[in-house]
């Protein structure tokens, strides 16, 4: 939900590093409610996201976008 993470907020990703949201969904709201958010990460290749793998990460925020 653009709501809870806007397009252009900055995450720095455990593993991975910072990264930029650039697209967003609508699912998982009352899990938001929670703290608790499902994000996508892209990857350059299928196998990276594979050797990557699914996984519970605290996540920061870093900085979200000026309205």
């Amino acid at each position: 939900d653009p709501r809870l993470l806007p397009y252009g907020t900055k995450l720095d990703i455990p593993g991975i590093g910072t990264r930029i949201v650039d697209d967003t969904g609508g699912a998982k709201k009352k899990s938001a409610k929670k703290g608790i958010c499902h994000i996508d990460i892209r990857f350059s290749s299928h196998n990276a996201a594979r050797r990557f793998g699914s996984k519970w990460l605290n996540v920061k925020v870093l900085g979200k976008p000026n309205p």
